[in-house]
């Protein structure tokens, strides 16, 4: 009975001896993944059609695109709702390390800031060309208070100016200016992520990268 009882408590001992070992190598193979450290987007070389409104005899002319701090300082000015690439959809997919995570934070903020400044740089130039359209909606309704032009007349000016307002933007290469800094900027973000993976992770990302820009990534 009493060997019965010794070879009992030492079956219960030995299961709960085993019992943390498991726990403790399960706990020290599972990678707890924080999905937060993943979390980039960019507006790549995504450039929203640029909206102005009419001037009028009442009202000046103005940007109509969302322009909100968040969307300025995202580096999403002009790139649409929706973002070109999502990174959330693939960077938990390549097993990153501890180093490479770190590297691609800062990758990832200079890209950033590299969409900011050249999607800022065209809102500035845009900016200005309808600063000088302002000012001659301006002189007209100066004219019309004057006495110098009527009311008909003013309203032919404005539409006129309105026309070559769009005239103006589409010929003053600023769209295509910020397209071509965009692609620097995505490009140059594309080959230092690269730059970072091995030969597995490479080919995982390049063939996510391809699927979003059709090859041309």
């Amino acid at each position: 009975m009493k060997k019965t009882i010794s070879m009992f408590v030492v079956l219960v001992a030995l299961t709960f001896v085993f019992g943390l070992s498991s726990c403790t190598k399960d706990n020290s193979v599972t990678p707890t993944t924080n999905t937060d450290q993943f979390n980039y987007v960019s507006a790549g070389t995504n450039v929203d059609a640029i909206q102005v409104s009419d001037a009028t005899l009442d009202e000046p002319i103005a940007i109509q695109n969302e322009m909100t701090p968040e969307v300025v300082n995202s580096g999403m000015l002009f790139g649409g709702k929706m973002p070109m690439f999502d990174f959330s959809k693939i960077f938990p997919k390549l097993n990153l390390t501890a180093n490479q995570i770190a590297e691609i934070k800062v990758i990832m903020q200079d890209h950033k800031d590299c969409e900011k400044a050249a999607r800022l740089a065209y809102f500035q130039q845009i900016t200005t060309i309808i600063s000088g359209f302002n000012q001659q909606r301006q002189d007209i309704i100066t004219q019309l208070k004057s006495g110098a032009i009527d009311r008909k007349t003013a309203n032919q000016e404005i539409t006129a100016l309105n026309k070559q307002l769009r005239q103006s933007i589409q010929t003053s290469g600023a769209n295509a200016t910020l397209k071509e800094a965009l692609k620097t900027c995505t490009q140059t973000m594309i080959q230092d992520i690269m730059a970072l993976l091995n030969s597995n992770q490479k080919v995982v990302f390049q063939q996510w990268i391809s699927k979003i820009t059709g090859g041309n990534g």
